[in-house]
C-alpha cells in the first residue's frame, strides 16, 4: 500500500521487542523440553492482516553483473526508490538484505504459527519469485 494517513491505526509498530507486543503471554516456552505453547492473546490475535517486507541480498551472478538494487528499506516500515527517494511505500514491517531468516520469523510469522498451534485459523502467505528467500 501506498503511504496515506493511519486510517485509525495507532503509529506504534506492532513489532517492538516486547513479548505482549506479539500476543503471546511468554516467548520462552517454545525451548526443548517444553509442553505447552505460549498461549495466545485471541482479542489481539482476531482478524489481522499484516505485510512484511524482506529485501534479500543481491546473489554472486548479479553483483558479478553489475547489477543495482532500485529499492531500499528505509527504517522499518518504509520503503524507497534508489532513483527517487519521493517514491515510497509502507509496509507493517520491512527488512533489510542483512537481515537473518530468524529475525524475519520472529517478527513476522511465530505469533501466527503459534495460534494455529493453538487452534486458530492462521495463514503465512509468502511471495516472491524462485530462489527469493521464501522458505
Amino acid at each position: 500500500r501506498s503511504i496515506t494517513p493511519t486510517r485509525g491505526r495507532t503509529t506504534s509498530s506492532a513489532f517492538s521487542a516486547t513479548p505482549h507486543s506479539y500476543g503471546l503471554s511468554s516467548m520462552s516456552s517454545m525451548s526443548s523440553g517444553s509442553s505447552t505453547l505460549d498461549r495466545v492473546d485471541f482479542q489481539k490475535a482476531k482478524e489481522n492482516v499484516s505485510v512484511t517486507i524482506r529485501f534479500r541480498p543481491l546473489s554472486v551472478g548479479e553483483i558479478q553483473r553489475g547489477d543495482e538494487v532500485a529499492w531500499y528499506a528505509d527504517g522499518e516500515t518504509v520503503v524507497r526508490n534508489e532513483y527517487n527517494p519521493s517514491t515510497m511505500y509502507a509496509f507493517d514491517r520491512v527488512f533489510g538484505p542483512a537481515t537473518t531468516t530468524r529475525a524475519v520469523y520472529d517478527a513476522a510469522a511465530r505469533r501466527i504459527v503459534c495460534g494455529a498451534m493453538e487452534g486458530v485459523n492462521s495463514t503465512v502467505f509468502a511471495y516472491g519469485v524462485t530462489s527469493s528467500g521464501k522458505t
